[in-house]
């Protein structure tokens, strides 16, 4: 699990419902989670529900031409929205190394108007990796609709 100092949130692997239990790794204040795996759980999103959290499947693909660009957009406005009512958020792929990140460096984007650095594939961030080669719009076309919704949700 990979924890940001920016704001409450945090990307990881696939949970189980032991995960879901253990205050240490959920504690009880996520208010958030974000499915971007292709792989949809329906009894885990229902734990999170009983938890009282919203949960959101808004899956990605892996090296493809479009990996989910409208879905990386839905999950940095509900992240931003969150953040500015101070939730805890936990965004989650299958293995906690690539989609889930992708999403909090796009939500960083939106809310600093920069790139946070996370190494991936000799490149600074998963957003630049990704851009780079062809599995999102240009940069500039990214960078532009991630401060466009940060605009219309005005940060705390």
């Amino acid at each position: 699990m990979r924890t940001y100092p920016f704001a409450k949130i945090s990307a990881r692997n696939f949970p189980t419902p032991a995960d879901i239990r253990n205050p240490w790794i959920f504690p009880n204040d996520v208010a958030v989670v974000i499915c971007v795996s292709q792989y949809y759980d329906e009894a885990l999103a229902d734990v999170f529900k009983q938890r009282g959290a919203e949960y959101h499947y808004l899956p990605l693909e892996e090296e493809v031409d479009d990996i989910g660009w409208e879905n990386i957009k839905k999950a940095v406005a509900i992240i931003l929205q969150a953040d500015k009512e101070n939730k805890r958020v936990v965004v989650h792929c299958d293995f906690g190394v690539h989609r889930s990140r992708l999403v909090v460096e796009a939500f960083h984007f939106a809310k600093f108007g920069e790139h946070f650095t996370d190494e991936y594939h000799c490149y600074s961030n998963r957003i630049i990796y990704n851009c780079s080669n062809c599995h999102l719009p240009p940069l500039e076309v990214v960078e532009l609709e991630l401060l466009q919704l940060a605009q219309t949700t005005k940060i705390g």
